[in-house]
């Protein structure tokens, strides 16, 4: 590094295509080159790996569009009245007395104790004539 002047490290960097280095000092001229030198200077290395393939583009199926403009007009219809919709209508429930929601709510709970007490006896009677 003593021996090669500026004006040759210079040269260097321009033949190896390093920019900015008109500003630099002879030390940092002198570490661009060695790190641009080792860079090219390195062997390439052989990657074993499969070689991609450009393939033609599928285009995924569409579904059919007459069904889906059978389905729309069928909705249209729905909402409008000319057709009788194919889901069942949940009725309206109006909430007018508190006590009689509390009293229903009740009622429903017990049956439904009631039958899961009748499914677990009639399993238990299936289990045993089995």
């Amino acid at each position: 590094m003593d021996n090669e002047k500026v004006v040759d490290l210079r040269r260097e960097a321009k033949r190896l295509r390093i920019k900015r280095f008109s500003r630099l000092r002879k030390q940092e001229l002198f570490n661009r080159i060695r790190t641009a030198r080792n860079i090219l200077d390195e062997e390439i290395p052989e990657i074993d790996s499969p070689v991609l393939r450009s393939t033609s583009y599928v285009k995924p199926q569409e579904p059919s569009k007459e069904k889906d403009i059978k389905q729309e007009i069928r909705e249209l219809e729905e909402m409008l009245g000319l057709r009788q919709s194919s889901r069942p209508k949940i009725p309206e429930m109006k909430i007018t007395n508190p006590e009689e929601v509390e009293r229903d709510y009740c009622l429903i709970k017990d049956m439904s104790r009631l039958l899961r007490r009748l499914v677990t006896k009639v399993r238990g009677i299936s289990c045993f004539l089995s």
